[in-house]
């Protein structure tokens, strides 16, 4: 929940400033995936594995949205920035779909 409440003020507060958005939410994730990591808050290690992976896959995703801010206008060309789209669809596929066939498998 707190999660959540975090994003919400992050996104109203610098809806003008997409890079530090990213830089907050990617802040947060990084901390969260760490409180799994060292904190094991979940006393199922199956579970455990599933929340740290869905996490890390959030955090490997969040840092290719650099590429669609205006900061990296000059930095990335339009080929780059699809190729990145291209990537993180890959990345949502994957994670979505092991987080199917786990749901089907319990």
């Amino acid at each position: 929940m707190i999660r959540r409440v975090y994003l919400v003020a992050v996104l109203i507060c610098l809806k003008e400033d997409g890079l530090t958005q990213i830089i907050c939410y990617m802040a947060q994730s990084y901390i969260y995936t760490l409180y799994i990591f060292y904190w094991k808050p979940l006393e199922d290690p199956r579970q455990m594995k599933i929340e740290l992976f869905n996490e890390s896959m959030i955090l490997f995703a969040s840092q290719t949205l650099f590429a669609f801010t205006d900061f990296s206008g000059e930095v990335f060309s339009p080929e780059s920035k699809y190729n990145f789209g291209w990537y993180l669809c890959g990345l949502m596929l994957i994670t979505v779909g092991l987080n199917i066939i786990i749901a089907l498998y319990d």
